[in-house]
C-alpha cells in the first residue's frame, strides 16, 4: 500500500510549510550543524528566519537551478557541486526531479532518508508522492568524512589558519577538496562581520570554489558553476 499524498497528510496551509522550516530546522540540530545548506521547494517560510542555506527546488531562489534545462545537467550539478546538507520535498517536486536526482544510484550512497525508508523506484512509479526528508552521509553528526571534521572544528573556532590548513592539506593529495568550500560558505555571515571573508576567499585557488563563496555579493557567480558543469558533462 502507498504512503498518502503530501496534501493528504495535512492541510495545504503556512502551517503545513512552518511544519517543514521547524523539520529542517530540528534535523539540523540533531546532526550539530549550525547553518545547514538546504534544498527544498517551500522557498518563503524556509527562509524567512535567515536560519538556512538554501538550493531551491522551486527553482525562483537558485538561479542556477532555473537554468538546468536538461537531466544530465541537473544531476551534475545537483549530486556533485551542490550537495546540499539536507532535503525535504514532496508531491509534484519529486516527480520533477525523480529521473534528474532521487532515483540516481548515487543518490542513494549519499544521502540516507530521514524518518522514512521509501523505495524511490517505487514512489516515482506510484503517483504518490509523501513529504520525505534526506540528510547527507557525509555531514551526519557522527560521520568521521573530511567534512564533517571540518565543520566541527570551525564551529568550534572559526579561524583563517585552520582553513589555510585544511585547504593546504588537501591540496596535497588526490581527494576532492571542494568539501571546504562547501563549508565555508556556512560560515559567510560570521567571517563578514569580522572582517576575515577577503582573507578567507584569497586562499582558493579554484574557480567554482571562488565562484560559490561570492555569490552573495555577484550576481553571475553562477555562470561559472554552470560552465563547469557543461564542461564535465561534455568531457564525460
Amino acid at each position: 500500500m502507498f504512503p498518502p499524498r503530501w496534501w493528504e497528510q495535512e492541510n495545504y496551509s503556512t502551517t503545513y510549510f512552518h511544519k517543514t522550516h521547524n523539520k529542517l530546522i530540528n534535523i539540523a540540530k540533531d546532526n550539530n550543524i549550525d547553518r545547514p545548506t538546504v534544498s527544498s521547494p517551500d522557498l518563503g517560510v524556509v527562509t524567512w528566519y535567515k536560519k538556512l542555506n538554501i538550493i531551491d527546488l522551486g527553482k525562483l531562489g537558485s538561479p542556477i537551478m532555473a537554468k538546468l534545462h536538461n537531466e544530465r545537467m541537473m544531476t551534475e550539478y545537483y549530486l556533485k557541486y551542490a550537495l546540499p546538507d539536507i532535503i525535504g520535498a514532496h508531491g509534484s517536486w519529486i516527480q520533477q526531479y525523480c529521473d534528474a536526482i532521487f532515483t540516481k544510484e548515487n543518490f542513494t550512497k549519499l544521502y540516507s532518508q530521514v524518518d522514512s525508508q521509501f523505495d524511490m523506484t517505487s514512489i516515482c512509479s506510484s503517483g504518490r508522492y509523501p513529504m520525505i526528508y534526506w540528510i547527507r552521509n557525509d555531514i551526519m553528526k557522527n560521520s568521521s568524512s573530511f567534512e564533517r571534521k571540518l565543520l566541527n572544528n570551525l564551529q568550534d573556532n572559526l579561524s583563517v589558519k585552520q582553513i589555510k590548513n585544511e585547504i593546504s592539506a588537501c591540496c596535497s593529495t588526490d581527494f576532492d577538496c571542494s568539501y571546504i568550500a562547501r563549508t565555508v560558505y556556512k560560515f559567510i555571515p560570521e567571517l563578514r562581520k569580522t572582517d576575515k571573508f577577503e582573507k578567507v576567499y584569497k586562499l582558493f585557488n579554484s574557480e567554482t570554489d571562488k565562484a560559490l563563496l561570492r555569490g552573495w555579493k555577484d550576481g553571475q557567480a553562477h555562470r561559472v558553476i554552470m560552465d563547469a558543469v557543461k564542461n564535465r558533462i561534455n568531457t564525460n
